[in-house]
């Protein structure tokens, strides 16, 4: 808890952090939310939403928490591994304009001038930076507003996910909440390569839904099938076994096994950390902060600038392997 001009202890939606030594955040996913879901700009019209929401949410997070160390990982822009694997990924997306990434640009210069430890990986998602940091560290919470992230939860390392819920507060996702919310952390990927996400454009196996996956799972470790090349699927047959689901999945196995690649975060590999925004953005540093504070009508943001470089100073990195 913080404590207010008077000493008086104010309660935060962000104490459940806590417990937790590390901090490790979807930047992408916050600054997206941000920047769709509230229209703040500057007198020439253009978004600043990018930049006030994220940086007021990791200080409130970070003030209330005191972490060891906190990481922000990165979506690589220049493509990903998983199209080549699965080429129809997220083919669905509206492709951004150069003004979009500029202001990601921007954002990552922010960052980088208030002392963030900022991670980025040429054909990596964030997610897969933090399924390997999740791997090295323990006590770690995970920020994201993506469900995908709850095969990370594991209590017994203490791993868990903080979630953004669409009424403005976060959930504290352990594996009881994420089978509460979801489905049980270990079960994430296998559900979604059978049942298919509209968002990635994952079509998964045809005929069968989210409900019967659901049953299929309760009698199959589809993990261990999906992730062999070859192999058969052994349900514990009970009368009320969906044999039906079970001989589609197992008909469309090349497709359910490529989809599960891309759904599958792998723990065990360490990705390049490059940063794409110092290969093709150079232009876009920022040099003089405050001017670009000012300039974009976020004053404000200067009164918590300094308390960041001095909180952001005491961590200590988290390992990410050789660059």
């Amino acid at each position: 808890m913080r404590k207010d001009l008077f000493g008086v202890q104010e309660t935060s939606p962000y104490d459940v952090l806590n417990k937790y030594d590390y901090l490790l955040v979807d930047i992408n996913n916050l600054a997206y939310r941000a920047y769709y879901a509230t229209k703040l700009t500057n007198s020439a019209g253009e978004s600043t939403s990018i930049f006030h929401i994220p940086l007021k949410t990791l200080y409130n997070m970070i003030q209330t928490m005191q972490p060891k160390g906190v990481v922000l990982c990165w979506d690589s822009i220049l493509g990903y591994w998983r199209k080549l694997v699965y080429p129809e990924y997220k083919a669905n997306r509206e492709k951004k304009g150069e003004d979009v990434y500029k202001i990601f640009a921007d954002l990552y210069w922010l960052c980088d001038y208030l002392g963030f430890q900022q991670v980025m990986s040429e054909g990596y998602e964030a997610d897969d930076w933090m399924a390997y940091l999740t791997a090295k560290n323990e006590s770690c919470a995970v920020y994201s507003g993506d469900r995908d992230l709850f095969q990370l939860v594991d209590d017994s390392r203490k791993n868990c996910v903080i979630y953004p819920d669409k009424e403005k507060i976060i959930i504290e996702v352990d594996e009881a909440k994420a089978e509460e919310l979801f489905i049980e952390p270990r079960l994430v990927s296998s559900y979604k390569a059978i049942a298919g996400d509209t968002s990635d454009n994952i079509k998964g196996v045809p005929g069968v839904g989210e409900k019967r996956v659901r049953l299929v799972l309760e009698h199959v470790n589809l993990s261990d099938w999906l992730s062999e090349e070859s192999g058969t699927i052994s349900p514990i047959w009970f009368d009320s076994a969906p044999v039906k689901a079970i001989e589609k999945i197992t008909s469309c196995e090349a497709t359910a096994r490529k989809c599960f690649q891309i759904t599958d975060l792998k723990h065990d590999h360490s990705p390049k950390d490059f940063s794409i925004f110092n290969k093709i953005q150079p232009k876009n540093r920022i040099d003089d902060f405050e001017e670009f504070l000012v300039g974009n009508g976020l004053s404000e943001l200067l009164d918590i600038s300094e308390n960041f470089k001095v909180i952001l100073s005491r961590m200590e990195p988290l390992f990410v392997g050789k660059p």
